[in-house]
Parts: C-alpha cells; structure tokens; sequence
C-alpha cells in the first residue's frame, strides 16, 4: 500500500501451531508492518494502528472499562465488559473475555486510550500519542473508544524489522461442560497451565514472533507441497481448511481444588461454524475435523443437549435443523474404524 513516498506491506497474522497446543490456544494474533522507499531516498516514518471494544460484544451499546500495562519490555492496553454474561454469546459473540492490544517496548513507541477522532487527530498532527488513559468509561461505540498505539521509525528507507503489535482475546473459564451426572464444571483453555498472568503471555507472544513467522513459513510450505502432490486445483482449498479446522478447536482442561490446571483432565472442543452455528462438537463436523471423540460419547446417552459454550449437548427441536440419526451413526462408526486403522 503506497503511502507518500513509502510502500507498507501489512499483514494479519494468526498462528496456527499443530506440533505445540499451548502456543496453538493462545488466543492472539499478530499484526505487522513493513515499510519500504518507493525513491530511494530516506524519509520520516511514523505508524499508527488502533483496536476497539467491538472485540467484547456483538451488543455495542454495553458499557467496558480498560486499562493500559506498560513495563521496560512491553505494553498493552486491555479491556473488558463491566457486566459480563458467562456462557453466553450474542451474535456469535461471547459475552465475557479481556481484549489485549500491545507492542514491545522500544524508542519511538507511543500509546492512548480515548475516542477515536482524539486519538487518530492527535496522531496525525504531532506523530506521536500523549500516554494518557481517559479515565471514563463508556459503551463500546456511540462514542467509539479506541485503544491506539503509535510507533517513530525515525528517518529509514526500509524497516529493518517489522513492526508488531499483538491483539486478541482471551476467555476464562472458556467454556462450562456438564457431565451426564448433572455436575457443571467450568473449564480453562489448555495454554493457561504455563501463565499465571496476562503479561508473562502478551510478552512471550510478542518475544516469540519472529520464530512464530518462520515455524508459519515452514507450514505454509509443507501444506502447499502436499496439496499440490494430488491437484494444483487442490492446494487453496486445503490451505483454507487448515486454518477453519484449527480456529475452530478449544483445548480445555479442568482445575484442581487449588486453581491450577489439571492436565490429567484435558478435552477438546469444536465450535460448528456452520449452518448450525451455535452447537458445539456436533457429530458431522467432528467427523470433518479429527477424533475429538471423548466429549461427545459421554453424552450419546443424553437427550439434554444445550448451545456451545454451555457443553451440554443439544437436541435440535425445528425441523429445518433436523438431521437423519441414521447418517450420523455412520459418521461415528466411520471414526471407530478409522481408529482402529491406527491402533
């Protein structure tokens, strides 16, 4: 993308880390800049990129609080609703989670919480943010509060390493799952077994991001090589694939009686993104994603069945959302044989 005499290249970037489920749960992704001269020439370089509160809710008129972290290594701004609703989503939103938004530490970074026009306006006249942390706290949008972080790159004609910032949002507990003795328990996404608090995480994703882009690089390349061993008409499709079946996997575990995470107990889940978007470790999308078996035969001899993140099953009531029992057995079937191909 030209912008005056400079050309940026930005990038999203979320992991997907299949040899490592701690860092695959981490619930962040990467953004990044790279800035090159489209004349050769030398020139003052400042970047400016801000998140909002729409990370919380699919209902905007929700009122959040927030709060900025700065240390020698890093910051970050978080964010979280005042009144959160566990366990439930609206609009395919959960309704509970903190929103982190940080970049390391180095000379030139600037940062601002306050509405939108201040935060952009003030960047685009000096270059730079005032660190101040507007201290009223208000809905999500009408007026829109942003969370905003602004780098100096000083006088470059290339960027000699991207620049990074780290945005996403965690859930804790992730999700509550009944067992068919009625006991509810909550449960927490596996990855929270090696950090006891949010900084330690923000840093060592921030920490690891250049190992994090070659370890991509890598996966990228052996998906393509293998996709285009059976079709080149094959390899866009499962390039898409990887990342839909990998976003939609939830690696939990219990908790002992102390607060830390039992990994005796580990389970996972599987958001349907599909027509049925609301159910959790429905058979056909199981069977699409791997063996993620445990959770759904412990409930075979239910008929309580709930929306996902409430893991209690689901029975579908209207007819438009029926599915023929029948084929659905198969499908588990199929698994069992699959299973004992490998055994």
């Amino acid at each position: 993308m030209p912008a005056g005499p400079m050309e940026f290249n930005i990038t999203w970037f979320s992991p997907i880390e299949p040899g490592d489920w701690v860092r695959q749960l981490m619930s962040l992704s990467y953004l990044y800049i790279e800035a090159a001269s489209l004349d050769g020439n030398s020139h003052s370089v400042q970047v400016y990129s801000d998140a909002d509160g729409e990370w919380l809710s699919g209902d905007q008129s929700l009122k959040m609080q927030w709060k900025t972290v700065a240390n020698s290594d890093i910051m970050y701004h978080q964010a979280n609703l005042i009144n959160e609703t566990y366990f439930e989503e609206i609009q395919q939103q959960a309704q509970w989670g903190t929103v982190y938004y940080g970049m390391k530490i180095n000379p030139g970074v600037t940062y601002k919480i306050g509405l939108d026009k201040d935060c952009r306006d003030q960047f685009v006249n000096i270059g730079q943010l005032d660190l101040a942390v507007d201290p009223d706290f208000r809905p999500i949008s009408n007026p829109y509060t942003v969370f905003a972080i602004a780098a100096d790159l000083g006088t470059i004609s290339s960027t000699q390493r991207p620049v990074v910032w780290a945005i996403g949002l965690t859930r804790d507990p992730a999700l509550s799952y009944v067992d068919l003795g009625g006991i509810q328990q909550n449960r927490s996404l596996y990855y929270q077994q090696n950090y006891t608090d949010d900084t330690s995480l923000v840093a060592e994703f921030l920490d690891d991001f250049p190992n994090a882009r070659q370890r991509a690089d890598q996966l990228d390349a052996k998906i393509l090589s293998d996709a285009r061993a059976m079709s080149s008409d094959y390899v866009d499709l499962v390039s898409y694939v990887v990342r839909q079946v990998y976003g939609m996997i939830e690696l939990t575990a219990s908790k002992n009686p102390d607060g830390s995470s039992n990994t005796s107990d580990v389970m996972m889940f599987m958001k349907n993104i599909g027509g049925a978007a609301e159910n959790g470790s429905t058979v056909p999308i199981v069977k699409l994603g791997g063996p993620l078996l445990e959770p759904l035969l412990r409930f075979q001899d239910s008929a309580t069945y709930n929306p996902y993140v409430v893991i209690q099953g689901h029975r579908i009531q209207s007819r438009k959302e029926a599915i023929p029992r029948i084929s659905k057995a198969l499908n588990v079937c199929i698994l069992f044989f699959f299973i004992l191909q490998l055994i």
